[in-house]
């Protein structure tokens, strides 16, 4: 009789593991023919290997099973050799519906400190390639991804113009200069759409000292490698003595500056950017669609006898010589020392943080203030600021919200403080629960105010209704567009997709301070003019709660 055995030469014994974020079952190990390959394995049992089978991978809530990897970390093929005594470790990604996918981020365009465009993007990821091109499809710029953060800047760009930003993985390759159809890489994303405004918050409206009862602007700083053009509100391009048919170039160095002097007070001007000498756009009438509107209103802050000073979540100390010991004072002077107070720890047990401001302004005021006792001068402006503890939640994994605004300044808009841990508790979704219980991410929504300017439809449809539109039809003005919106980031990468449907129908308290161009002005009214599902507006008027008209244009509503 003869008897067969097992030639040890011709088995491996191939062992299996986990990586993070997933489980394996049983077996942690197989003993299996020196031949065989990985499509074998997967395909196991077999008739050789009646009871062998291939552990099941199971991955944790919001990731992804994506298969097997040898010792050196490459994935198996169903090709793949196997090798003896070696460990396949199970591969788990993140679910890209859930966490974000390469281009999960929200660009921006602003005003930079030296009057330059830039593109501020959020939701970048370190390693990641940014790719900024012209409307053309030539690319003005490529950047890494941030190291620190989930935010990157993007420099050095010109005012008044769109451009569209790309996102790429680390092994993307792009050139300056290159028409974008050249750029490789293994995950690029589509071009997304981005408008740099001309100015945003660097300009000042003032009387013109050589031309009596006339105004002028000043943009200050001004981009000294852009050209600057003014069009009145019949679409005429304002011409100056040495300018390139209304193409003023800057003058000056930190800062450069240009002034549009003798305008007619009140009127609505466009003031409109090009690049500085750029000869294919010789008539600023076609670079209208991306100005920005200015009323030539003269007055850099309100000239008001009284403003207001207001805290949220402290105390107004004294001002001037006025003891006040409350949130609020609405009796004071422009030239007055303002005290507020916090206490170190507020009644929920936590730490006091920074004062910042909410709404309003005063020079040198900004930032987040560490004092919890803090003093300053008092600017012709009113004033609200926040005191800002330590997060108080709802529930303990609640996500976090914050607020920021786009298009306009610090201080023009802002949330009132209270209603901000029971607006995260409802936004807050199972979905959002189990990232940050489970997976450790970060959630985070963010109301947005977009200050644009007011579209054409929209006047049309605000004035007939309007007190002033009806009584004073000459006067009346918009004086800007607001969009309150509502976007949430997983781990800093903006995945909207997991918003509640019912969160469009939110809504929020919101406090705000006039820029200084409209604060002397009569009948304020506030309309929502979000169009119905045929896309007509029909105005709705919004009430403020605030006498607009008399306390220098500070404002408050629910929207």
């Amino acid at each position: 009789m003869q008897k067969f055995g097992e030639n040890p030469n011709e088995w491996f014994d191939i062992n299996f593991a986990a990586g993070s974020n997933g489980s394996i079952s049983a077996p942690a190990t197989l003993h299996v023919p020196y031949d065989y390959t990985w499509s074998q394995i997967t395909a196991l049992p077999s008739a050789l290997l009646p009871t062998a089978q291939l552990p099941t991978a199971t991955p944790v809530a919001n990731y992804l099973f994506k298969g097997w990897k040898d010792p050196n970390g490459a994935l198996m093929q169903g090709t793949s050799t196997l090798t003896n005594h070696a460990t396949y470790t199970a591969f788990f990604s993140q679910d890209p519906n859930v966490f974000g996918t390469i281009g999960s981020i929200t660009p921006t365009g602003r005003i930079g400190n030296d009057g330059s465009g830039e593109i501020v993007i959020d939701g970048t990821t370190p390693g990641n390639v940014y790719v900024i091109s012209d409307p053309d499809g030539n690319i003005v710029a490529v950047v890494p991804g941030d190291s620190t953060g989930n935010r990157t800047v993007v420099p050095n760009l010109i005012p008044g113009a769109h451009y569209n930003v790309q996102e790429g993985s680390p092994d993307t390759q792009a050139t300056v200069g290159q028409p974008i159809s050249s750029i490789t890489g293994t995950s690029v994303s589509t071009p997304q759409d981005v408008y740099v405004p001309t100015v945003d918050n660097n300009y000042n409206i003032g009387y013109d000292p050589e031309n009596d009862g006339m105004a002028q602007i000043i943009i200050n700083p001004a981009d000294p490698d852009a050209d600057y053009a003014l069009i009145d509100e019949n679409g005429n391009v304002v011409q100056y003595p040495g300018s390139d048919n209304g193409w003023m170039t800057p003058v000056g160095n930190n800062p450069s500056t240009v002034t549009f002097n003798n305008l007619n007070p009140n009127e609505t001007y466009t003031v409109v950017a090009r690049k500085k000498g750029d000869s294919s756009i010789p008539n600023p009438l076609t670079k209208l669609p991306d100005g920005n509107q200015i009323i030539a209103n003269p007055g850099d802050m309100a000239d008001a006898p009284k403003y207001v000073v207001e805290t949220k979540g402290g105390n107004v100390v004294t001002v001037g010589t006025t003891s006040v010991g409350n949130d609020t004072y609405d009796q004071a002077k422009a030239g007055e020392e303002v005290v507020i107070h916090a206490d170190p720890v507020d009644a929920n047990g936590k730490n006091f943080l920074y004062w910042q401001v909410l709404a309003g302004r005063a020079v040198g005021v900004s930032g987040n203030i560490t004092q919890a006792d803090y003093s300053f001068t008092l600017s012709n402006s009113n004033i609200v600021l926040k005191a800002v503890y330590e997060p108080t939640k709802v529930a303990g994994d609640d996500a976090d919200l914050t607020e920021t605004i786009r298009g306009g300044s610090v201080g023009e808009f802002g949330l009132t403080p209270g209603q901000i841990p029971g607006l995260a508790h409802d936004l807050t979704t199972p979905l959002d629960r189990s990232l940050i219980g489970v997976n450790g991410a970060t959630v985070e929504y963010k109301v947005v105010f977009n200050k644009r300017d007011a579209k054409p439809n929209e006047k049309t449809a605000v004035k007939p209704v309007s007190v002033s539109g009806v009584d004073h039809p000459d006067a009346h003005t918009t004086a800007y567009g607001l969009d309150i919106q509502l976007e949430r980031y997983v781990n800093g990468r903006l995945v909207n997709n997991g918003i509640l449907a019912t969160a469009s129908n939110a809504t929020v308290d919101v406090i705000a301070q006039l820029p200084a161009e409209d604060v002397d002005q009569l009948d304020y009214q506030l309309f929502d003019v979000t169009p119905d599902s045929l896309g007509n507006i029909n105005p709705v008027d919004i009430t403020i709660t605030t006498d607009v008209a008399n306390n220098a244009g500070l404002l408050k509503f629910t929207g």
